[in-house]
């Protein structure tokens, strides 16, 4: 009998994990998943630091102040930047964020970023393209680069910079 209830808690559990993203760095209920790659692995987001990457990230957008042409914003460059050290946020349904002070609709957003350098460029889709910002605060990418150290798990234990 008791076996059966750890088995049916253990169901429910992955449920619920499947349902909100738990352990996945996806937030509910506005499904914000947070994926990349630091240090050249996947990196694993501590739940409870979603939010605050989350919020730091659009705030690094938000606060762009130049957008690049076809030039920079292209698939090439999407692709190569999504297999080297970034943080990327899917938004499901897409995110509204001003940049530029005009309204813009995101599915995604990626930062190249790494714990020892901020990014030239930060990426998004929208409708169907992809865009291209840069000229961002620095306040604001350094930030995310101390939380993202913050917020790196190795085996259930975090590293923080040094």
């Amino acid at each position: 009998m008791r076996r059966m209830k750890l088995i049916g808690q253990t169901g429910t559990l992955a449920v619920l994990s499947a349902t909100f993203g738990l352990g996945s760095g996806c937030a509910g209920p506005g499904r914000v998943c947070i994926s990349g790659i630091q240090e050249g692995r996947p990196f694993h987001l501590a739940a409870s630091r979603a939010a605050r990457i989350e919020a730091l990230a659009v705030q690094l957008l938000e606060s762009s102040g130049y957008e690049n042409d076809e030039e920079v914003a292209n698939p090439d460059r999407w692709r190569h930047f999504e297999t080297r050290d970034n943080v990327s946020l899917t938004f499901n349904p897409p995110r509204n964020v001003r940049v530029q002070g005009s309204p813009l609709a995101i599915t995604k957003l990626m930062i190249p970023i790494a714990k020892d350098h901020s990014p030239a460029h930060l990426f998004v889709r929208s409708s169907g393209r992809i865009r291209a910002f840069c000229k961002y605060s620095c306040e604001a990418a350094t930030a995310l680069r101390t939380e993202l150290g913050n917020s790196r798990d190795n085996g259930g234990k975090q590293e923080h910079p040094q």
